[in-house]
């Protein structure tokens, strides 16, 4: 480039600056000027907002790539509680064994004292009396009782403390196959005798009592 084009050049270029530094006046209408400012000393422009970056969030980790929970484990995997025994199959408790009862011995049979009211050895054939009295005591019953030899009682006659008397017919023997004859007194309660009488024969050797109870 030569020095004349060079000048040229920087004379357009500073005027053009003083043109753009002059105010331009454009008329909008009859006698109002508009005035263009074509200064270059305007209020800068504010600067943008700062950009804050923002730290990344960490990474979605999704539900099924979590722990798997511990397997389930259904009741009847679980151990199995001791069998149950029946009352029945417990060992069955001793027998019950009561105590001893104490057996005391049955007292003796009652055997009644029966009371003699006389003895007849003698050899007689008729009437045979004995004397009882009341200091003997009362009676429910008499009995003729064999010794020796033999008798024959045709009949008894009790005749009691108030008077009356029972009679009762016999006619049988005293011997040594029959030794006893019983004879239930008259009445339901035990009565005083005053005596009795024999009726029948007496043999020789022959001996044979009369007693009451």
């Amino acid at each position: 480039m030569n020095i004349k084009a060079l000048i040229t050049t920087l004379l357009v270029l500073g005027t053009s600056s003083a043109a753009m530094a002059r105010p331009v006046v454009v008329s909008g209408y009859a006698g109002a000027p508009i005035v263009r400012d074509h200064r270059t000393n305007r209020a800068p422009a504010p600067a943008p907002a700062p950009v804050v970056v923002q730290p990344a969030p960490p990474p979605f980790v999704p539900p099924h790539a979590q722990p798997a929970p511990p397997p389930f484990v259904p009741p009847h995997a679980q151990p199995a509680p001791p069998p149950f025994v029946p009352p029945h199959a417990q060992p069955a408790p001793p027998p019950f064994v009561p105590a001893p009862v104490e057996v005391k011995p049955a007292p003796p049979p009652f055997v009644p004292l029966w009371v003699t009211l006389g003895t007849e050895s003698r050899i007689v054939d008729g009437a045979m009396a004995f004397h009882v009295g009341q200091q003997m005591g009362r009676f429910i019953a008499i009995k003729l009782q064999h010794t020796s030899g033999k008798s024959l009682i045709n009949r008894v006659e009790i005749k009691f403390a108030n008077g009356q008397t029972q009679v009762v017919a016999l006619n049988k023997y005293l011997t040594a196959s029959a030794p006893t004859i019983t004879i239930d007194l008259a009445g339901e309660a035990a009565r005083g005798i005053k005596g009795v009488t024999v009726i029948g024969r007496n043999a020789r050797s022959s001996e044979y009592s009369v007693l009451a109870i």
